[in-house]
């Protein structure tokens, strides 16, 4: 399942630049996949914390697996997309760098 839900290196490599150059600390994600993007866009250097959203059980346990084995500060929400919008905007104010 990775591979057909996973980012290519290259779109990867993007959305570790952007999290960087934006000096993101608080990122969030809709469509966490296999884990692979939240793994690239936490890897920059101002990371503090990765919200991801995703529909899919499956995906969202694989993601969960992938992001934990790297030690990433991330927390996968595996919900409706607008549920959990709802929830993160009332959680966290919209206090995000990069979405």
């Amino acid at each position: 399942m990775a591979h057909r839900v996973s980012v290519p290196r290259a779109w990867g490599t993007f959305l570790y630049l952007c999290a960087k150059s934006f000096r993101a600390k608080r990122i969030l994600e809709m469509g966490s996949g296999a884990g692979i993007s939240g793994a690239y866009l936490s890897a920059a250097p101002t990371c503090e914390a990765l919200i991801t959203i995703e529909g899919s059980a499956a995906r969202a346990a694989l993601s969960t697996e992938t992001l934990n084995a790297l030690r990433v500060p991330a927390r996968v929400l595996q919900m409706d997309l607008a549920a959990a919008l709802q929830l993160v905007f009332t959680e966290n104010d919209a206090a995000f760098d990069l979405m």
